[in-house]
């Protein structure tokens, strides 16, 4: 069929009539892709063909119709080249190599530039030219020789044009020769994909690309546990990528993935360096080859997504390595070596490789390593930024693996080197290496090293293990918090101790909140109840175990201590509570191991009670973009529009936006929906309420409009905005005060953000309706004629205001009347400051305790080892003030400061530009909190954060 196909074709050269030949003139003979890969390649393949084939010409007047000229590349089959610059489509495979090409000049005339020399007199099964994919193992085993007899060498994959024709008519051959007909077209494989992709023309459903549950993971026990395995061949070592999720615990310089030769002169290795850089480092016989280096600080106790890319054969050095944490590339670092072209890395070769330390004795990793591959996938082959969410996920891996591939799961936990990606390429697992549940997908609580209730405990395990020391003192609590779960289970198992060590569930900021146990020195047992301590019963010893179950929507909780209860009680507190343990005296000592997920319990919860796991968390269905947006763009002088991008529309609804100029001292800008368009007001000053028809023009549920104002829009100043939505322009809520003023509120509940316009009564006791339904934690007022900022804070309470435009915080009882504000009003006293009569005001109402905003107090202590402030949730946007002393506001934010630390804190109080840098060693952002590490911060600070709740576990 072939040859009568290929005769026909060749009659079509004599008479020239090319121009209409369909596609179906050539049936595909191949259509039973099994990847993802190899479909998107016949898919690129296809589309460049059919440019090429309307771009064949007589170049050379002899009667031969030529294909475009190839260009020189170094990816490229012996003999040929790359596809030209002039020829649009993807021109990548589906394995992100680029294509070969294959051009030969048949006719009289058969020799030219950029073309192989083809025949003189056309053979009817003679080739046009050939465009081929270097497939799984990213090298042309095919040579232009090879591809012009119509075969393939190899794993590569080649699609071929006949002579003269002009159409997308093509054969398609894979390695080994020439396929034959699949007949109908049917998938005669037993291959099924699960909500995949359908190849058209061949029935095969591909693997889908969706996130799904990790099974488990594997604890390393930082002294002696590692993974070990010896490739028997030599792999791909030009090309490969190396994808583990990674969950570190204390220590220093914590090998990820190691390989070495036996003298150590050659190695390549990933590691995190106990500053919390990401390192990577290839010798080649004693020189470095490769480094690389981060600016950022991984110091989160959560997990980290690390893909480490390499192409040694790309052209530019820039993309012969590329390192992706949590699906983001990692452009900025502090030393940037790249790959020589074409080195061949020490990773897939005939060499010891580890996993969980660089070689023997030495640099062992103390955490967790799940879904730990081998392959040949890019970063979005192994995760995906989840719709829903915005957080970063695994994904079911469908690239290649390649020889020297491998998938470990660790799901089997009698055998945790299992490689399951069907190469058997299985690792040897060594000294303390053991399965656990935490995982990516459901991540446990661990106690939390970052918290500095006891700067002297000492933590291992995984975290899961502290030890309080003879020389420590205080509170270590766990990373996450109880309040989420409606039913919480939970263990504490004494390992050692000497005596006055507390197992509580609490704030850790508030000792009027302990719940639990103290095991006293004379060996007997006290019971803490909202804070008090009771008297003492029965007795303890180590290797007793107590096991919490709290009901947090009943508020009650029982203990059990080897199985038998000893505690039912009730507690009042509403504030988020953590398991911790309390060190009563420096003296004293308690090694504690704590079980917070299901597979490490020894009892079985009670029917309902879960574990203290993100899974189990409930968290809102919206994801934080639905709610603000933050970033930074450059002014161009006369008009243009932001857009939120990522696919952000709000539609109609209300919002607030917050400019500030970076470059140049120019005043803060605020617009809102409800003030309308233009309508300016400035943080750093106590001027009116402005109309600016050149300002922030038009506020469009996409992004916002500029006009020419320089506070906006200067031309090349750098800006950052921030953009907080309220509620639904068709759901605002108007109406008259109790003293009968109007009022509108448009109000974001799931936020915990609404805005307020009022008129002032001139009266004590004035209400004004917030529309939250929930408790305010800060409120921001100001007259819309000159006047200041009033804030209102609930860790200074309803007799105390601040503001931007002064240091202090004031005792008066003008501003709230010295009244809380309730679920649904705030209140006014009679001062001209928040409700002069007659007088227009705005207020921008903030929840106290919201899935997305958090309002706190924090007591700094001006050390290296600053305070960590628990939010429930990554925080990218924090705004606080020491309430006590003489002090500027500062503003952090994660869109000028994408990774930790963060730093160059504005000030709304001030319109200076940039950021203030100096000596700021800023903060990092974590999954569940912030932690500060200026030591000159110091003193009780208010503050107001922003949070994303669907990023707890993923470490920032």
């Amino acid at each position: 069929m072939k040859k009568l196909i290929l005769l026909f074709l060749a009659s079509l050269i004599i008479t020239g009539n090319v121009s209409n030949i369909s596609s179906d003139v050539v049936r595909q003979l191949y259509n039973n892709f099994k990847t993802s890969q190899q479909f998107e390649t016949e898919t690129h393949v296809q589309s460049v063909i059919q440019v090429l084939a309307q771009s064949l010409s007589d170049s050379d007047s002899d009667n031969t119709l030529e294909a475009p000229a190839f260009i020189e590349a170094n990816h490229a089959p012996t003999g040929g080249g790359a596809l030209p610059e002039t020829i649009l489509g993807i021109k990548k495979d589906g394995w992100n190599r680029s294509l070969g090409y294959c051009v030969y000049d048949h006719g009289t005339t058969n020799s030219s530039t950029g073309r192989i020399d083809g025949q003189t007199t056309p053979d009817p099964g003679g080739i046009s030219f050939a465009v081929v994919s270097s497939g799984a193992n990213r090298t042309f085993d095919s040579t232009c020789a090879d591809l012009a007899l119509g075969s393939a060498v190899g794993d590569d994959r080649a699609d071929f044009m006949p002579l003269g024709v002009s159409d997308a008519a093509f054969i398609l051959a894979s390695g080994g020769g020439t396929p034959t007909t699949s007949g109908s077209g049917t998938d005669t494989g037993s291959d099924e994909g699960d909500g995949g992709t359908t190849v058209p023309g061949g029935g095969v459903t591909l693997p889908g690309s969706s996130t799904y549950s990790v099974a488990g993971a594997a604890l390393f026990d930082g002294s002696t546990g590692y993974l070990s395995w010896v490739p028997s061949t030599a792999g791909s070592r030009k090309v490969f990528t190396i994808s583990a999720w990674v969950r570190k615990g204390q220590g220093t310089q914590q090998v990820i993935a190691n390989a070495n030769n036996a003298g150590l002169t050659s190695y390549l290795f990933v590691r995190f360096q106990d500053t919390g850089v990401i390192r990577i480092k290839e010798l080649s016989g004693g020189t470095t080859e490769m480094y690389l280096q981060t600016n950022a600080l991984y110091r989160d106790n959560a997990w980290y997504h690390v893909v480490f890319e390499v192409d040694t054969t790309q052209t530019t050095a820039s993309e012969r390595q590329k390192l992706y944490v949590n699906g983001e590339r990692v452009t900025s670092f502090s030393t940037e070596d790249a790959y020589s072209l074409n080195f061949q890395s020490q990773w897939n070769n005939t060499e010891t490789h580890n996993i969980g330390r660089y070689t023997s004795g030495i640099k062992y990793l103390n955490g967790y390593v799940a879904e730990f591959q081998n392959g040949f996938g890019t970063v979005t082959d192994f995760g995906e930024f989840t719709s829903s969410t915005g957080a970063w996920d695994p994904i079911t891996y469908s690239a290649d693996f390649g020889s020297n591939g491998f998938h470990l799961d660790f799901a089997d936990s009698t055998d945790l080197g299992k490689d399951v990606s069907g190469n058997a390429n299985h690792w040897s697992v060594h000294g303390g290496v053991t399965p656990v549940g935490n995982s990516p997908t459901d991540s446990a609580a661990t106690f939390n090293p970052l918290d500095i209730g006891n700067t002297s405990a000492v933590f291992s395990n995984g975290n899961r293990t502290v030890d309080s020391t003879t020389s420590g003192q205080g509170i270590t609590p766990a990373t996450l918090a109880i309040n989420d779960i409606d039913q919480v289970h939970f263990e504490f198992e004494v390992d050692a101790s000497t005596s006055n060590i507390q197992l509580l569930f609490m704030d850790p900021s508030d000792n009027g909140t302990r719940n639990g146990v103290s095991l006293q020195s004379a060996g007997n047992i006290a019971n803490y109840v909202n804070g008090s301590l009771g008297s003492t019963y029965g007795s303890w010893s180590v290797g007793d175990r107590f096991t919490f179950e709290v009901d947090t929507s009943a508020k009650t909780f029982t203990i059990d201590q080897n199985g038998t209860e000893i505690v039912s009680e009730t507690y009042t507190t509403t504030a988020q509570l953590f398991p911790a343990i309390r060190d009563g005296s420096g003296s004293n000592r308690g090694v504690v191991t704590a079980n917070f997920s299901e597979n490490e319990f020894v009892d079985t919860p009670d029917t309902g009670f879960k574990a203290l796991t993100t899974a189990n968390l409930s968290l809102p269905t919206s994801k934080l973009s639905d709610h603000f947006v933050q970033g930074t763009y450059k002014g161009n002088g006369t008009s243009q529009t932001i857009l939120f991008g990522d696919g952000v529309d709000w539609g109609d609804d209300d919002s607030l936006i917050i400019v500030k100029n970076l470059t140049a001292a120019r005043s803060w800008k605020i617009v809102d929906s409800l003030r309308g368009n233009g309508e300016t007001l400035d943080f750093s000053g106590t001027t009116e309420e402005k109309y600016k028809s050149n300002s922030i023009t038009n506020l469009t549920g996409t992004g916002f409009d500029l006009s020419t104002e320089n506070n906006t829009n200067a031309a090349n100043e750098n800006f950052v905005y921030y953009a907080l939505k309220a509620g639904s322009s068709s759901s605002r809520v108007t109406g008259t005060t109790n003293h009968g003023k109007a009022y509108t509120v448009s109000a974001n509940p799931e936020f915990g953000f609404s805005t307020v316009t009022y008129k002032g009564s001139g009266s004590a006791g004035h209400e004004v309706p917030h529309g939250l339904s929930q408790d305010v934690g800060m409120s921001i007022v100001k007259s819309r004629i000159a006047g200041g900022w009033y804030i209102y804070h609930h860790e200074l309470g309803a007799t105390k205001f601040i503001s931007f435009d002064e240091y202090y915080a004031f005792t008066s009882s003008g501003p709230w009347n010295n009244t809380e504000p309730s679920e649904t009003i705030f209140t006014l006293g009679k001062g001209s400051s928040t409700n002069s009569n007659n007088v227009d005001f705005i207020a921008y109402v903030f929840a106290k305790d919201s899935p997305y905003i958090k309002t706190y107090e924090m007591i700094a202590n001006g050390t290296s080892n600053n305070v960590f402030v628990p939010l429930q949730g990554a925080s990218v946007w924090n705004l606080h003030k020491n309430s006590l002393i003489k002090d500027w506001w500062s503003l952090y934010d994660r869109a000028r400061n994408p990774s930790n630390p963060v730093t160059g804190w504005l000030a709304p109080n001030d319109p200076s530009a940039g950021g203030y840098l100096s000596s700021d060693k800023g903060k990092d952002f974590h999954h569940n909190g912030i932690k500060e590490h200026n030591t000159s911060t110091n003193g009780t600070y208010i503050g107001l954060a922003i949070v994303d709740p669907h990023q707890i576990g993923r470490g920032q």
